[in-house]
């Protein structure tokens, strides 16, 4: 869908058009750890002359040089998934594996900071909460904690 987040989990090119071709190369990603993979805003969908389903991709990796690049990536599921949780985990908790760790929310839009959690962290949460283009987890609290998966994890 547009305007949602993906992340790439394997090594990827970013290319000037649908169509790839080695000398369109604007950008690459080299495989990485899940908390550093590189993140894409998806601003619209083509196909290339092969009919392969290609997705028009803005960078939103903040700090590095590739940052606001626009470009094609491959929309095949083995190279890029969504960054935030579309479902609940079985075991209702999910683990903070951010390096900084995570603030947890008073509301859905992540306003009115509550706590912070370290590294490590297990959390229990009760609902999934969609919350524009992203989603969130409500915990048994009632605050708000972020659903993407650079961030926590589903545990056991």
């Amino acid at each position: 869908m547009k305007n949602d987040a993906v992340y790439a989990t394997k090594k990827i090119y970013l290319y000037q058009n649908p169509t790839f071709k080695k000398s369109q190369r604007i950008a690459v990603y080299p495989k990485a750890k899940r908390i550093n993979r590189p993140m894409f805003v998806v601003v619209d969908f083509a196909k290339s002359n092969g009919g392969a389903l290609r997705i028009k991709v803005r960078d939103v990796n903040h700090g590095k040089k590739t940052a606001g690049k626009v470009g094609y990536i491959t929309a095949n599921p083995k190279y890029v998934t969504n960054v935030y949780y579309q479902t609940m985990p079985k075991s209702n908790q999910v683990k903070v594996i951010a390096t900084k760790g995570v603030y947890v929310y008073q509301n859905a839009n992540l306003s009115g900071k509550a706590k912070h959690y370290k590294k490590g962290a297990r959390l229990t949460v009760k609902k999934l909460v969609k919350h524009n283009l992203t989603t969130r987890y409500q915990l048994s609290n009632g605050h708000f904690i972020t659903g993407n998966k650079k961030l926590v994890i589903h545990s056991r």
